[in-house]
């Protein structure tokens, strides 16, 4: 899951919760969560982006696909990840 946290690296309003909720999925399932600072792959997923003439909602969409595939990629190449 992702971890939405500020800039400066503390955690914003919404991490108890998602916390709670991941530890929720790890009682009932007795499989690992894995929690992935999302902080900057908006902005990543806009710096790969050249400027088009695309609407923009219909960017905007792209870059939330692009963000989350990033997120994806993180999770996947982690350490932690168990195989």
């Amino acid at each position: 899951s992702d971890l939405p946290m500020h800039v400066d690296g503390n955690e914003c309003d919404t991490c108890p919760s998602i916390k709670r909720f991941a530890d929720l999925i790890i009682e009932k399932t007795q499989r690992p969560v894995l929690l992935i600072d999302e902080r900057f792959t908006t902005k990543i997923a806009q710096s790969l982006l050249a400027p088009g003439n695309k609407t923009l909602k219909g960017r905007a969409k792209l870059v939330d696909k692009i963000a989350a595939s990033l997120i994806l990629e993180s999770a996947l190449i982690s350490p932690f990840l168990e195989v």
